[in-house]
């Protein structure tokens, strides 16, 4: 295990798969603290574990991102579980109508595919 982010503190929304898992397993390798955050809650507990198993530390948060509520408890997770925060990794998103980003507005969450 590399020291380069050693008793770094880092969210990684997304974390249960894809590019999310691959950040949350990469950075804990180097040392980091992982808060992972996901819709998906088996799935993230799954990354976790693997990560607690390879004498890393991790907890698993469930958080849709739409939330306002999980995202504010992804980051006091980060304050209670291990004192603060030094990266956010945003990974977490959802294509919907594919929309540029500049044009997708909050009341957008209340659509289908954010509900999910």
């Amino acid at each position: 295990m590399s020291e380069r982010l050693k008793n770094k503190v880092v969210i990684i929304t997304g974390a249960a798969s894809g590019m999310g898992k691959a950040i949350a397993e990469l950075l804990a390798r180097q040392g980091a603290k992982i808060i992972a955050g996901d819709l998906n809650e088996d799935g993230v507990k799954s990354v976790v574990e693997k990560i607690k198993q390879a004498g890393g530390e991790a907890i698993a948060v469930k958080a849709n991102v739409a939330n306002q509520a999980d995202i504010d408890n992804l980051f006091s997770s980060a304050e209670n579980s291990f004192h603060g925060l030094d990266i956010l990794v945003n990974n977490a998103g959802i294509m919907d109508n594919m929309e540029p980003v500049a044009n997708v507005t909050d009341s957008d969450q209340n659509g289908s595919a954010f509900s999910q």
